[in-house]
């Protein structure tokens, strides 16, 4: 949603015909941000409430609501927005580790992890998030129990937040 909404933004213009699909995907994401789900890193783990997953619903509907608004398109608004910031509050309250002073890999857990990087970096993160990225980015530099992508440095195996062999 963020790519099509940056396209739309700095390309061109995107379609009606598109939007009936992406208003479709919105509405979707409505239905089962709540769901618990396997995350990008291929854990053992199983299914969780994976933070990364809640920060991309987050996006996407922000993204839908910008786009609705940019360009006038039918939605139901008032929905998407509420649905938003539930998702908003729950991850600073269920995706925030007050011990570990950072966002951890999913809720209940205090592994953390470099994809929730994105989520800092983003412009519509600014609130408490700043102070939030230097305490993670800090943890990364420690390598303190935090999942990495392969190609960037090895797994911390013990906290059973791993990647594939």
């Amino acid at each position: 949603m963020d790519a099509v909404y940056l396209y739309n933004k700095y390309g061109t213009p995107i379609s009606y015909n598109l939007w009936v699909g992406l208003r479709r995907l919105v509405n979707w994401v409505c239905d089962n941000w709540r769901q618990k789900d396997e995350g990008i890193w291929e854990v053992r783990g199983g299914r969780a409430h994976f933070l990364y997953s809640k920060v991309m619903c987050w996006v996407a509907l922000d993204r839908g609501l910008r786009l609705a608004d940019k360009r006038s398109f039918p939605a139901d608004r008032d929905r998407w927005l509420k649905t938003r910031d539930e998702i908003y509050e729950e991850i600073l309250t269920k995706g925030w580790n007050e011990e570990r002073q950072a966002f951890v890999q999913h809720y209940d857990s205090d592994a953390l992890d470099a994809a929730n990087l994105i989520m800092l970096s983003s412009s519509s993160w600014r609130l408490p998030i700043q102070e939030c990225s230097r305490r993670l980015t800090r943890s990364i530099g420690r390598r303190e129990r935090v999942v990495w992508c392969r190609a960037v440095c090895s797994t911390d195996t013990t906290s059973g937040a791993d990647l594939m062999d």
